[in-house]
C-alpha cells in the first residue's frame, strides 16, 4: 500500500513538471484514489509534516485543530466551520477547551469571552476586552466604572484591584431618588447621608455611587471603622459657615473618586481628618475648592493622606495642611490657594515630631500661583519632614503667586528633578533641600494659565523630559502615559503628549 501511495505521489509531481497525457475528449484522468482496501480516505502522507489532517467528522479531529471542515475534509482551528448555530459552535469550543468556551465569528477562533457576562467569576477579571489588539476576547480587570454593570470598578482596592463591585456592595444616590428608598440602583436614595447611614450599619466595605452630576448640600461625618468610597461626578457643597464639609474620625477609611468638594458659604473648609487612630483619606480624580473666602482645602493630623490625579484649587486659607501624618501626593494640581492673610499657600507639611511617620512622598505635582502672608513661612511648599526620614519631593513644579514669602521653606526635605522659582537664591538658605543639580529654574510654557490650563506646551524646555526617570509613576493627571517622546518624563502634573510634538 505504501509503495502504491509513493508511486501516485511521484506520478502526480511528474505531471506538474512535464505535463500529463490526456484522455479522449481531453478529459483529465485524475490519479486513482488509493485506499486501504475498505474504501476509506487515507490519512495525509506522514512524510509531509505541514499537511492538514484529513477528516470526515468531528471525531477525527483533536489537539490544536479540533474542528472538521466537512466541505474541505480537513481539521482546522476555525470554529466557524462547525455545523449549526452560535450555541452549537460555542459548545464545540467548550468541549475542545474549557478556557476558551466561545466561538468568535470575527476572528474564527475559540476565545475566553465575547462580552463581560462571560467573565463573571473569572480570576482574570470582570471585563471582556473587545477592542482589537493584544488580549482581545480575553477577560481582564476593569479600569473604569462604566465598564461594570454596578457602575463601580475597584480601581484602588489592593488585592481586588480591577474587580467590579457586586450589587450588594454598592449604594446608589440620585437627586431623583426617594427619601425612604433602599439605595439600590432601581430605588436610589436622594441624599448621600442616607446611603452613609446604611453603609455604617453594614460593618463592611461599601461604595456609594452618585448617579447624576447634581449638587448635594450636605455635611458628612465618617467615624468608627467605616470603609467607604464615594464615586461619581456630583458636587458635595458646604452650606454651613465655618464648618468642614467632610469630617473623618477614629479608624475610618474614606476615598473620594471624581467627586467635587466645594463651599457656598464663607469660612467653610473642605476635608478635616484629625485622629489618633488609623484613619485614611484618599482622593482620586477629585477636586477640592472652598473658594477665596473659604477655609483650608484638606487638613490632616495623624491621618494618612493619599492624593492622586486630583485638583486642590482656590481654597482661601490654603491648599493642603499635613501634620504628623504619612502622605502620598502625586500627579496633582495645587493652584490658586491662599490669600494675602493666609498662614500658608499651597502645601504645608509639619512632620517634625517623633511619631511613627514613614511615608512622605510628593512627586509629579504642579504647585502654582498660591498666595500667603508676606511673612508666611512659604507661599508654595513648606516642607518640614520627620528628622531622619527626609520627605522625597521630585519632578514637581513649584512657582509662586503674589506673596513676597519664599516659594519653598523647611528642612528634612529633598527636592530633585524639580522646577523651582528662585532656585539659586533659595539654595543658600536651604542647605540640603535644593542642592541637587537636577533641579532647574525656568518659566514653564503653560498652555493657557490665564484660563486655568496648566498643561505644558510641546515647545517647553524647562520641564519637558526633565523629570526623574524610572519612578514607577506611569501616567499623568489625565491618565496619559509617562514618559512620552523621551527617556525622562516631564516635570509637573501634566505630560506633554507625543502626538502634540
Amino acid at each position: 500500500m505504501q509503495s502504491l501511495m509513493r508511486y501516485a505521489s511521484v506520478l502526480f509531481a511528474a505531471c506538474l513538471l512535464i505535463g500529463c497525457p490526456t484522455a479522449p475528449n481531453d478529459a483529465y484522468m485524475a490519479p486513482p484514489m488509493i485506499d486501504g482496501g475498505d474504501g476509506e480516505r487515507p490519512d495525509a502522507d506522514p512524510g509531509q509534516p505541514d499537511a492538514a489532517e484529513l477528516c470526515d467528522g468531528p471525531s477525527d479531529c483533536s489537539g490544536t485543530t479540533p474542528f472538521c471542515d466537512i466541505g474541505e475534509g480537513v481539521c482546522t482551528s476555525d470554529c466557524t466551520v462547525v455545523i449549526g448555530d452560535a450555541a452549537a459552535r460555542d459548545q464545540a469550543c467548550s468541549d475542545a477547551s474549557a478556557s476558551t468556551p466561545r466561538c468568535s465569528a470575527d476572528i474564527g477562533a475559540c476565545v475566553a469571552c465575547l462580552d463581560s457576562s462571560d467573565c463573571v467569576g473569572s480570576a482574570d477579571g470582570a471585563v471582556c476586552e473587545t477592542e482589537p489588539g493584544a488580549g482581545q476576547y480575553s477577560c481582564r480587570g476593569c479600569s473604569a466604572d462604566n465598564e461594570c454593570d454596578t457602575q463601580v470598578c475597584k480601581r484602588a482596592d489592593g488585592d481586588e484591584f480591577g474587580a467590579c463591585a457586586s450589587a450588594g456592595e454598592v449604594l446608589y444616590v440620585s437627586q431623583d431618588g426617594d427619601a425612604d428608598a433602599d439605595c439600590s440602583i432601581d430605588a436610589p436614595c436622594v441624599a448621600i447621608g442616607e446611603a452613609l447611614d446604611i453603609a455604617a450599619s453594614a460593618n463592611a466595605k461599601r461604595y456609594i455611587r452618585i448617579l447624576d452630576g447634581g449638587n448635594y448640600g450636605e455635611r458628612l461625618t465618617f467615624d468608627g471603622d467605616m470603609d467607604i468610597t464615594i464615586v461619581g461626578r456630583g458636587d458635595l457643597v458646604g452650606l454651613v459657615s465655618g464648618m468642614p464639609i467632610i469630617v473623618v474620625n477614629d479608624d475610618a477609611v474614606v476615598e473620594l473618586r471624581e467627586l467635587t468638594v466645594r463651599a457656598a458659604a464663607d469660612g467653610v473648609s473642605g476635608i478635616n481628618c484629625v485622629t489618633s487612630g488609623a484613619a485614611q483619606v484618599k482622593l482620586r480624580d477629585a477636586t477640592v475648592s472652598t473658594g477665596i473666602n473659604g477655609g483650608v482645602g484638606v487638613s490632616v493630623n495623624q491621618c494618612f493622606l493619599d492624593v492622586s490625579r486630583s485638583e486642590i484649587r482656590a481654597n482661601g486659607a490654603g491648599g493642603i495642611n499635613i501634620s504628623n501624618s504619612d502622605f502620598l501626593i502625586s500627579n496633582s494640581l495645587i493652584q490658586g490657594n491662599g490669600r494675602s492673610d493666609s498662614s500658608f499657600g499651597g502645601i504645608q507639611i509639619g512632620n517634625s515630631t517623633a511619631l511613627d511617620v514613614t511615608v512622605q512622598s510628593m512627586v509629579f505635582n504642579t504647585v502654582i500661583d498660591n498666595d500667603s502672608l508676606d511673612t508666611a513661612t512659604a507661599s508654595g511648599v513648606f516642607c518640614s519632614g520627620k528628622a531622619g526620614t527626609p520627605i522625597i519631593a521630585h519632578s514637581n513644579i513649584v512657582r509662586g503667586g503674589d506673596s513676597a514669602a519664599d516659594t519653598i521653606a523647611g528642612s528634612n526635605c529633598t527636592f530633585t528633578h524639580s522646577n523651582i522659582e528662585g532656585l539659586e537664591a533659595l539654595r543658600a538658605s536651604l542647605p540640603g533641600v535644593l542642592d541637587d543639580a537636577s533641579n532647574v529654574d525656568g518659566e514653564p510654557m503653560f498652555t493657557n494659565a490665564a484660563s486655568g490650563d496648566y498643561s505644558l506646551l510641546p515647545a517647553d524646555t524647562s520641564c519637558t523630559n526633565q523629570g526623574k526617570p524610572d519612578t514607577g509613576v506611569t501616567v499623568d493627571i489625565n491618565g496619559a502615559a509617562r514618559p512620552q517622546g523621551g527617556a525622562n518624563p516631564d516635570i509637573g502634573a501634566y505630560e506633554v503628549s507625543e502626538a502634540a510634538n
